[in-house]
């Protein structure tokens, strides 16, 4: 909803809309649980009692936080958002992938490692609208870039079957083919990385 509301705002300019958006971000970010993971990584929690660390949420997160103009984002926000980069990159495996969840909450709670398309594309979409942000600068939003084409390449080459049209729900699912939402959550991706 806060995406929804900042790119409506883009649209029409309402000052009106711009507060709400940045007000709900940081009623977010207040009543999540944000957690400090080490080395400056954060992740924001799905729900708000839980001390989970799925990647999509803090990948949306980071995306409506880079929304924000940035003479209206707090130091608070922007350091969150740098946070969740560093975590999200940290996160992303050597071939481009992402798990549904973090590595050390994986283990933690023994949860088997999943890799699915839905999340893949949906993690996708969101990092691509944020290295278009320009939020990052430097070395982090070369290292955005990089991401985005090394998941992007992965998505293509492990989820999609070219000769058949047809797409894998999860890599350890292989004969699960994947429902309408897993295609628009693609779809979504692709229309951004292109």
């Amino acid at each position: 909803l806060d995406i929804f509301l900042l790119a409506l705002w883009k649209q029409y300019g309402d000052p009106h809309i711009l507060d709400t958006a940045i007000q709900s971000v940081e009623a977010a970010a207040r009543h999540h649980n944000i957690q400090d993971l080490g080395d400056g990584r954060k992740a924001i929690s799905y729900y708000y009692i839980t001390n989970d660390n799925t990647l999509n949420i803090s990948a949306e997160f980071l995306e409506a936080i880079a929304d924000i103009p940035a003479e209206r984002r707090s130091q608070e926000l922007t350091d969150l958002a740098h946070g969740l980069l560093k975590m999200l990159l940290h996160e992303q495996n050597e071939d481009g992938s992402f798990y549904y969840v973090g590595k050390a909450h994986m283990e933690k709670y023994h949860i088997p490692k999943s890799i699915d398309c839905f999340h893949t594309g949906y993690t996708l979409n969101n990092l691509i609208h944020v290295y278009e942000s320009g939020i990052f600068e430097g070395a982090e939003q070369a290292a955005l870039l990089e991401s985005c084409q090394r998941g992007m390449q992965y998505f293509l080459d492990v989820f999609f079957n070219s000769e058949t049209g047809e797409a894998l729900y999860a890599v350890d699912l292989p004969t699960h083919h994947v429902d309408a939402i897993c295609y628009a959550e693609a779809i979504f991706a692709l229309c951004s990385y292109l």
